[in-house]
C-alpha cells in the first residue's frame, strides 16, 4: 500500500495540474486499474452526492437529460478520502476517481460501440449558490 499512497499523491498532483485528462486517466489505470493490491484496500461505500453529480456530467457529455446508470460501484478509501469506481451510464463505460479533500475528480465514458472513442471530464461537488438579485440602483 505504501507505493499507492505515494502514487495517488501523484495522481492527486496531476489531477489538479492538467489541461489535458487523458495522461492523467492513463495514469490512473496503470497504477491503480489493475493492482490487486490497491484494489483490496477500499470499501464498497455509495454516495449519492457524487452519483448525482456523474450523472450531471454524463447527461452533458451524452446530451441526454436522463442518465441510466447500471452496475455502479463505489470504492471508498477513507485514510485517502478517495473514491474510484465505475458502471454503465446509458450505453457507455464510465469510469471514475474523486478526491474528496481537493473536490475535485474524473469521469471517463467509452463509447462501447466506437473502439478509441472516450470522453473525459474534470468534475467537482462543489454546490454554486444562487445568483445574486440585481440591485435597484
Amino acid at each position: 500500500m505504501q507505493e499507492s499512497v505515494k502514487k495517488l499523491a501523484e495522481l492527486k498532483m496531476k489531477l489538479v495540474t492538467a489541461t489535458e485528462f487523458r495522461p492523467v486517466f492513463d495514469f490512473f489505470f496503470d497504477h491503480f486499474g489493475e493492482n490487486d493490491e490497491f484494489m483490496q484496500v477500499g470499501v464498497p461505500q455509495p454516495n449519492d452526492q457524487l452519483q448525482q453529480v456523474l450523472g450531471v456530467c454524463a447527461g452533458q457529455v451524452l446530451k441526454k437529460s436522463k442518465v441510466v446508470m447500471r452496475n455502479l460501484v463505489m470504492v471508498y478509501v477513507a485514510e485517502k478520502q478517495f473514491y474510484h469506481g465505475g458502471g454503465m451510464f446509458n450505453q457507455m463505460m464510465a469510469n471514475f476517481f474523486y478526491f474528496e479533500d481537493i473536490d475535485a475528480g474524473l469521469l471517463a465514458l467509452a463509447d462501447m460501440t466506437s473502439p478509441g472513442k472516450t470522453v473525459i471530464v474534470r468534475y467537482s461537488l462543489q454546490m454554486l449558490s444562487e445568483p445574486r438579485k440585481p440591485s435597484r440602483n
